[in-house]
C-alpha cells in the first residue's frame, strides 16, 4: 500500500511538472533590418540564408560569444533553422510573446510543400545512424514537417521519414512576379534641381547631381537608345554607291585594287572596271574574315569598311567574340556538396595554363541563390593545376576527373556557369562581361544571363589614338540581378579607382552606370564606343543609378 501511495505521489509530481513545461513558451521576435543566418554563432560561419526585416522567427536558445550575443532561432514561415545576432531581432512582450509562440508552433505542425535538391537518402530517425528506409530521386516533391537538429520530417508517397534539412528546397508561398519595370517612353525633360555630393572635378565643377528618371530618356532619347554606335556614320556610307554584278567603272577598279591590296585578288589579268562573278566571290571572301553578311555585294557598309584602317587582310584572324565557349556543364556530389563539371573550346589563339569560372547556383525550383556574393565575384573558382589547354583544342573537367565545389555542405539542383578568366604564359586575362559564353545546368535558366545582342564589326580594329581610361571597372548587369534587385539595365560598376573621372563623377561600386552623353550603356562595347567619341577638351556627362536613385555627372576630359 505504501508502495501504491508513492507510486501515486510521482505520478502526480510529474504530471505538474508536465503542466509546468507545457506553460513555459520560447521567446518570439522579428528581424529589425534584413539579416544574414549563419551555420553557427560568429561571422566567420557561413551564411546559410537571409532574412527580410520584420521576419518573425523562435529563439530557442541565446549563446554568448565575446562581445557579441547570438541566437539559435527557427523562422516561424519555413521552419529554417539557424544563427543571429541578437542585435538584429526585436522582441515582443508578455502577452505578445506567447500568441508568437503558439503561432510558431501551429506553423511547425503544418506540412509544407518541398523538393529534394538532389538524390536523398530517408532514415528513419533524424541521424545519420538512422536506418535507411528509402531513397529519392533529385527534384522530388514531397511534404515536409517540423525540422530540429539539421533533419527534417517528410512524407513522399507511401515513404515517411526523415532527410537531412539543407538537402530540400521549399515552394514559395505567396511569391509574386517581380513587377514589370514601366516601359518610360522617351521624352523631352529638363534636369531636375541638382543636390551637391561634395565632390568636385579639379577645375571647380560640381558633380554628380540628383536627377529625375525622366532625365535620363531625355538623354538617350537623342541618341541611338540603347544600340551601340555604328563604325561608321552616314555621312561616311553615303560616299559609296551599291556594286554588284554587272556594274562597270572606276568604283568598281577601286574596290578590286584595295582586295588585291588586302591578299584577296590573286589573278591579276582579271583587275579590268567590271564587277563579274569572280568578283562577288572574292568581296565574299572579305566579308566572311571581317564579320559581315556574305552577300558578295559591295554595298556601302563593305566598301567603307574595306577602305578603312580597320579592314583586315586575307588570311588573317578576327579577334573571336567568344574566346572560351563553354560546350557542356553538369551538376555532381562530391564531398557532401555540390559540384560543377565543365567542358569548353578553346578560342584565345593561346595555350592555356589555367581558367576561372563563375557560377550562380539555383534552387530545386529553379529560383537563382546566393546573388550577392556572385554579383561580387565571390563565387568565382579557378584551376591551374598542371593543365595545358592548346590552340582549338578542348577542356573537359569529367575526364580529367576535376571538381569545382560551388559551396561548402550546400546542395543545389541547378547553376549557371562561364569561364570568367583565363591564364596564359604571359598572365591571367579577364573576359569582358559582353563575349563570356554561358551555359545552364539542371534548373538553371539560361535566359537570365542573356546579354544585349549588338551588331558589331568583328574586324573592328581599337581607335589608339582616342583612347583614355575613366579609372573604373564594369561588367552588364545580367537579367538575373535585374529581377533581383529591381536594378535598370546598365553596367554594374566593380572598382574605382582613386583620383580619375570615376571617383570625380561619385561612382561607388555597385552602381549602375545608365548612359554617357546620349548612349545608353547596354553592354561594355557601348562604353567603349561613347568613350572614342570624346576628344581631348571635350566635355561629358555619366548617368548612373544607385539604390533606386538616378544620378548626372558633368566632366571634362
Amino acid at each position: 500500500m505504501k508502495r501504491l501511495a508513492a507510486l501515486l505521489m510521482a505520478v502526480c509530481l510529474l504530471a505538474l511538472a508536465g503542466l509546468a513545461c507545457a506553460g513555459e513558451t520560447a521567446e518570439t521576435a522579428r528581424t529589425n533590418c534584413d539579416a544574414n543566418v549563419r551555420k553557427g554563432p560568429s561571422v566567420k560561419n557561413d551564411i546559410l540564408f537571409k532574412l527580410e526585416k520584420g521576419t518573425e522567427v523562435r529563439v530557442n536558445e541565446t549563446i554568448e560569444d565575446g562581445n557579441d550575443t547570438w541566437c539559435y532561432i527557427t523562422v516561424v514561415s519555413n521552419a529554417r533553422v539557424g544563427y543571429i545576432l541578437r542585435s538584429l531581432l526585436d522582441f515582443g512582450a508578455g502577452d505578445e510573446i506567447v500568441i508568437a509562440s503558439e503561432q510558431a508552433a501551429q506553423a511547425l505542425a503544418v506540412w509544407r510543400a518541398a523538393r529534394t535538391k538532389c538524390e536523398v537518402n530517408v532514415r528513419k530517425t533524424p541521424a545519420q545512424t538512422g536506418a535507411k528506409i528509402g531513397e529519392l530521386a533529385a527534384l522530388t516533391d514531397l511534404q515536409a514537417g517540423e525540422t530540429a537538429d539539421g533533419w527534417t520530417r517528410i512524407k513522399s508517397g507511401a515513404t515517411e521519414g526523415y532527410v537531412q534539412a539543407n538537402l530540400l528546397d521549399y515552394a514559395p508561398e505567396g511569391a509574386a512576379e517581380a513587377a514589370p519595370q514601366p516601359e518610360e517612353t522617351a521624352q523631352a525633360a529638363e534636369p531636375q534641381p541638382s543636390a551637391e555630393t561634395g565632390k568636385r572635378y579639379p577645375d571647380g565643377t560640381n558633380l554628380s547631381r540628383r536627377i529625375d528618371s525622366s532625365y535620363y530618356y531625355y538623354l538617350i532619347s537623342g541618341g541611338d537608345a540603347g544600340e551601340t554606335p555604328a563604325l561608321f556614320d552616314d555621312e561616311t556610307l553615303a560616299q559609296y554607291s551599291p556594286l554588284t554584278v554587272g556594274d562597270t567603272g572606276d568604283a568598281v577598279l577601286a574596290v578590286k585594287d584595295r582586295l588585291t591590296e588586302l591578299g584577296y585578288y590573286k589573278d591579276y589579268l582579271l583587275l579590268g572596271p567590271d564587277y563579274t562573278e569572280s568578283t562577288t566571290e572574292y568581296v565574299r571572301q572579305f566579308q566572311r574574315v571581317n564579320g559581315l553578311d556574305e552577300t558578295g555585294d559591295a554595298d556601302p557598309e563593305t566598301q567603307a569598311l574595306l577602305f578603312s584602317e580597320y579592314a583586315l587582310r586575307a588570311g588573317q584572324k578576327a579577334e573571336s567574340d567568344t574566346p572560351i565557349e563553354v560546350t557542356g556543364a553538369r551538376l555532381v556530389g562530391y564531398n557532401g556538396a555540390s559540384a560543377v563539371q565543365i567542358e569548353f573550346k578553346n578560342r584565345t589563339g593561346e595555350i592555356l595554363t589555367g581558367f576561372t569560372l563563375k557560377i550562380i547556383p539555383y534552387s530545386a525550383y529553379g529560383e537563382p541563390t546566393g546573388l550577392a556574393s556572385t554579383l561580387a565575384e565571390q563565387a568565382a573558382r579557378s584551376y591551374e593545376k598542371k593543365m595545358s589547354v592548346s590552340k582549338g583544342g578542348t577542356y573537359s573537367d569529367s575526364q580529367r576527373g576535376h571538381y569545382f565545389v560551388i559551396a561548402e555542405g550546400e546542395y543545389f539542383a541547378g547553376a549557371l556557369v562561364t569561364v570568367a578568366a583565363y591564364s596564359t604564359s604571359e598572365g591571367t586575362v579577364q573576359i569582358d562581361s559582353d563575349n563570356r559564353s554561358w551555359f545552364a545546368a539542371g534548373t538553371a535558366n539560361l535566359a537570365d544571363a542573356a546579354s544585349a545582342k549588338l551588331k558589331t564589326i568583328r574586324g573592328m580594329a581599337k581607335d589608339e589614338a582616342n583612347e583614355w581610361d575613366m579609372g573604373f571597372a564594369c561588367e552588364y548587369v545580367l537579367p538575373v540581378y535585374r529581377r533581383t534587385y529591381s536594378a535598370p539595365e546598365g553596367l554594374a560598376v566593380t572598382a574605382v579607382e582613386p583620383s580619375n573621372y570615376g571617383e570625380w563623377a561619385g561612382l561607388e561600386p555597385g552602381d549602375v552606370l545608365l548612359a554617357m552623353d546620349t548612349t545608353a550603356l547596354t553592354s561594355t562595347r557601348a562604353l567603349e564606343n561613347a568613350r572614342r567619341a570624346v576628344n581631348s577638351g571635350d566635355t561629358f556627362e555619366l548617368v548612373f543609378w544607385r539604390d533606386g536613385l538616378y544620378y548626372a555627372a558633368t566632366l571634362q576630359r
